[in-house]
């Protein structure tokens, strides 16, 4: 899968990437009608009131195509990455500005949605947030789907804490038998009376 190989830097080993939640795509709607106002239509204008400036015409267009695929790049790289172990939180500030936070399951103590307004409710989109124990909210702003990121959530986190306690279960068993054997290797298996 293609979210697999561009979001695999951020993943530790024997992490597995479960799903990538972005942002709506009408985040996207201002800048992009902006880039299409001015890299298209203005371009198209000039070229056809002044056909001498074309060299203008095509910088412009050159710049705007340029400007749309790096909003393109903000928008997909500005997301969540939910794994089999916790959530990670990229922020994408520029090509060479980036950075990323990474809350494990076991932190996590709720998630939360809120849906503001008939466009949100007609579109689906609505802000998430992960809330930890040191009173800490990561955010995603206009989220696709939120009850269903947040379900998602959820679920893994669930599942991972599930494995966790079978872990820890076995840990301890592993422990407990361990000191019987040495007990019983060193004080016998007789019972004092």
């Amino acid at each position: 899968m293609l979210s697999d190989l561009l979001f695999s830097k951020y993943v530790d080993k024997g992490e597995r990437i479960k799903y990538v939640a972005h942002t709506h795509y009408l985040g996207m709607a201002k800048p992009m009608l902006k880039n299409f106002l001015f890299g298209f239509l203005l371009p198209a204008l000039i070229y056809v009131l002044f056909p001498n400036l074309i060299f203008l015409c095509v910088l412009l267009f050159t710049f705007f195509a340029l400007k749309t695929i790096y909003n393109y790049f903000d928008w997909f790289f500005d997301a969540w990455v939910v794994t089999n172990l916790g959530v990670i939180d990229i922020e994408w500030n520029g090509i060479f500005n980036r950075s990323s936070s990474k809350i494990e399951y076991n932190a996590v103590e709720g998630v939360t949605v809120s849906v503001p307004g008939f466009w949100a409710t007609l579109f689906n989109f609505g802000n998430i947030y992960l809330e930890t124990p040191s009173q800490t909210k990561i955010d995603l702003p206009m989220c696709m789907n939120p009850s269903q990121v947040e379900s998602k959530i959820l679920r893994y986190r669930e599942s991972y804490l599930h494995e966790r306690s079978l872990s820890d279960e076995s840990m301890l068993r592993d422990i407990l038998s361990a000191m019987v054997a040495r007990h019983v290797e060193k004080y016998g298996t007789e019972q004092k009376t």
